[in-house]
This record gives structure tokens, sequence and C-alpha cells, in this order.
């Protein structure tokens, strides 16, 4: 991947960073901001005005505007626009990152930034060649950028500043999101200026002032967001890397977007019923056996967004859902998945859920990619939770957790009932006060049994207090489990 220098009046594939000039860049002086959480856009033309965003914004809508805005994130992406979205315009607009060592400003392509000021990130502005960017009298770190297109556009007419104090522009509720396309390649990154020489170690952050033990959610109703790709060296593609084969945007959710029909909620309505190829603003409720869910993207309104209802978990089995895309809009206490009844999950792309997937007994997850969840004040947030349960594998997924915060990748606690059998494998986790809890929860059904936990890599450092906290019962196997240093983790 060609990285640009970052010395003034530097030249390098048609992107110049020119000394800075006189003219006003970032949000102008009379704007009054309005604080805001993270934002995730899912409907087309969506504007987001006047706002201070503490998190990040993630772009899957078309023709989305953002400005006089800023946006103070830590994570990994501050302003990310997915693959195959077009039209994203940001101006006027402020990107402070938080985490020199990881934190990206504008990702990945595919938008037009235009007296954009961005600060104190990894890199500034990432785009490439199949996702072109065109950047007007914006700044990195105080070095003006333009990257203009062949012949150089005019440039646009400055967004107005009213008299009085704006009032930011609501968001509409998510809707069905566009095209998908394949990752793009052969990136161009403009870093945040900086003495030459390797990438500093992530940023320590303070402890969480919460027990660093806590109580997942038992009510089994979950929760959506975030913003994870830990990676330490620049991505050798603008979309999080797949990181010795573990899952990513390219081999997880769905395989063909053009093949999507719009869908309100549905349920199922026989015994080896395939739901495939929709677009649904809702959720879909599971009550016969051996349905299969493929070639599906959920934009869930609910608790969860896909289930099976409590009352019929024992009666209800062989339920398969792969190459899907779920995605939570709904607030708190959201999951993408149920922990009831018996099910397959595998290929899917799961995001901004409070928690990726709730697990109880006779469950599969494999080759998954569970990111970017949503974490309001005083969550729990994680990856894969369960509060008891017997007989489920969690094989070769990407799970993320929030990077040093609250509360995992994976908590397996025996809140509610008997730990049993989980195998943990080949996977590649990241994020937590403790990136893995496997814990006896003091509530008489015992620390965890028969538990294996072989081959998986942990993100060194993306933990708050520790890669693991656990509980040993019996007849527990850990093998060469380690960190993407090396050092291995007993």
């Amino acid at each position: 991947m060609a990285i640009l220098a970052v010395v003034a009046a530097t030249i390098l594939a048609g992107t110049a960073i020119l000394p800075q000039q006189a003219e006003a860049i970032g949000v102008p002086n009379d704007v009054d901001l309005t604080p805001s959480e993270q934002i995730i856009v899912t409907e087309p033309g969506t504007v987001i005005d006047a706002l201070e965003v503490h998190g990040y914004i993630l772009i899957k809508a078309d023709n989305v505007t953002i400005k006089r805005t800023r946006v103070v994130h830590r994570g990994y992406h501050s302003v990310r626009v997915f693959p195959g979205v077009s039209g994203t315009i940001i101006e006027d607009s402020e990107i402070e990152c938080g985490d020199p060592s990881r934190t990206n400003g504008l990702v990945f392509g595919n938008y037009t930034a235009r007296r954009v000021d961005v600060t104190g990130c990894r890199n500034s502005f990432m785009y490439s060649g199949s996702s072109p960017a065109v950047i007007v009298d914006s700044r990195a770190d105080g070095d003006e950028v333009n990257v203009l297109p062949e012949p150089p556009l005019p440039e646009a007419t400055r967004t107005p500043t009213p008299s009085g104090s704006p009032s930011p522009t609501s968001t509409a509720s998510p809707s069905p999101i566009p095209t998908r396309s394949s990752p793009p390649t052969d990136p161009t990154a403009i870093p945040t200026p900086s003495p030459t020489g390797p990438n500093p170690s992530p940023t320590a952050t303070q402890p969480p002032t919460t027990d660093p033990d806590p109580d997942p959610t038992t009510d089994p109703d979950p929760d959506p967001t975030t913003d994870p790709d830990p990676d330490p060296e620049p991505p050798d593609n603008p979309n999080p890397p797949s990181v010795n084969g573990f899952p990513d945007e390219s081999n997880t959710g769905v395989q063909d977007d053009t093949q999507l029909k719009p869908s309100g909620s549905l349920t199922s309505t026989r015994d080896g019923q395939v739901i495939e190829n929709l677009e649904i603003t809702g959720s879909i409720t599971v009550e016969h056996n051996n349905v299969t869910i493929r070639n599906v993207r959920i934009h869930s309104t609910g608790h969860y967004g896909i289930s099976i209802p409590a009352a019929r978990a024992g009666n209800v089995s062989g339920l398969v859902i792969e190459h899907s895309e779920l995605i939570g809009v709904s607030g708190e206490r959201s999951a993408g998945i149920a922990p009831f009844g018996s099910w397959t999950a595998r290929h899917l792309d799961i995001s901004a859920f409070e928690d990726g997937i709730k697990v109880g007994s006779n469950q599969t997850i494999e080759n998954s990619w569970i990111h970017d969840l949503h974490t309001p004040p005083g969550s729990h947030s994680d990856g894969i939770q369960s509060t008891g349960g017997t007989n489920v594998t969690i094989r070769g997924n990407r799970i993320e957790g929030p990077w040093q915060g609250q509360t995992s990748a994976i908590i397996i606690q025996s809140n509610n009932g008997p730990v049993d059998t989980y195998t943990i494998e080949n996977n590649l986790l990241s994020g937590g006060t403790y990136t893995l809890y496997l814990r006896d929860k003091g509530t008489g059904h015992g620390a965890p049994r028969n538990i294996t936990v072989t081959n998986n890599t942990w993100t060194n450092n993306s933990w708050a207090y520790g890669p693991t906290s656990t509980d040993q019962g019996p007849n527990w196997t850990w093998n060469n489990n380690h960190t993407d240093t090396g050092t291995t983790i007993d």
C-alpha cells in the first residue's frame, strides 16, 4: 500500500499536501453544536447538521451529507463510508481522533470532503483507486490537503451559516441500505503528521470505574452500535483486513445485493422453509423446524434480529442462518440472535447491537464477523454472551468487543444455569474489560466445565484489564492461545 509521506508540498499519486491557507476550515465559529452519540446512517439522503458526535458515524446509505459537525472518536474509524455507498459529502466539519495509534479519520473512499479539518488521526483521509475521494480545501493536522479529479471540479458553494443557532437536521428512521460491493484495493492513506518511525503503541485508557467482572444482562432482551478494526499496521485494503484469513466484509454477510427485495417483519410458516433474498426492516421469528435463512439483510427494530420464541425453544431445531447481515437500529437491550432453540449461524456480518449474539444450548457460530457494537453510557456490550447452557461451538469467527471497554468479545457465565461443553477455537478476539470471560457467577451452578479453548488469537492491548477472566471447572482444554504479537495466553 502506498502511504503518503507527511511533509509539506509533497505530491504523490495526484495528492498534494500544501502549506496551510488562510481560508476558514472546519465548523464555522458561530455554529452551536448539539451533542450526539454515535450515528449509523441507513436512510438515503440523510443530512447530519450542527452536531457534536462523541463516537463514530457509519454511512450505509447513498447521498448522505454531513455538514457543520464535529466528530470526536477514539475507536478505529471516525467517519466510515461502507462499500457500495455513493454520494457522501462532508463539509465544514471537524474530525478529532482520540488515539493516533489506531484511530482513522475519514475512510474508505467514495466521498467528497470540503473544508474538513482532521486532527490526531493515524490516517486522516483514506481512499483508493476503486473507491476514490475528492478532497477540497481540507486539512490534516495543519497541512492543507487537496485531492482533485481530472479535470478539477469547480468548488461547491459553501454552506451559508444562519444568523441564529441552528437546529440539527433530524436523521430519518433507518431503512434498507444500498448495494454492497467487494472490498476496494490499493488504498491511499493520508496519515497524521508525526515523526518518522514505527507506529506508537496503543494509548492506555483509564480502566472503567465499574466492577471489572460485570454481570451480563440476564433479561433476554439485548442491544445495538461501534467500531473496531484491530490491525496494528495500516490495512492492506481500506476495509477491515482479513487477518490471517479471519472473517471480514469480503466473506461474510449478503452475497448478492441485487437479489434483495424489501420486506417487513415475518414469521416462518412451515418446516423446511427457506427465507432468502430479502431486505427486512424488522425481524424474523422462527417457529418451525429446519428453516434456512440465507442472503438476507435485517435492519432490526426490536430486541432481536432473529429469534426462536422462548416458549417454543424446546420444540424448534435445525435452524440455519447463513450469508446474512444483521444491523441493530433499535437502541439499547438488543442482540442479533436470541439464545433460544437449536441453530447454526455461519458467514454472518453482525453490527450495531448491544450484544452481537446471545447463546444458550445446542448452537454453533462459525466464520462470522461481530463488530461495531452499540455502547451507550453504562452498557455492558458483548460480542457473544451466555448466561448458561450446554453444547455450544464458537469457531473461526472475528469477534470485536468494545475497545478497552465494557464488557467483552465473549462472556460465558453461569448466571441462570450450568455452563457445560463449550468449544471456542480458531477465533480472532478483541476488546472488553477482559476479552474472554468464563466464570462461575456464584448462583449455585458451579464453574464452567468441559470447556475447550484452542488456537485463538487476541488483539494485543485491546482489553482494559486483561485477555481473560476465568474460573476453571472440571475437564478444561486450553492450548495454543496467543496474542497477535505472539505472546502466549495461559
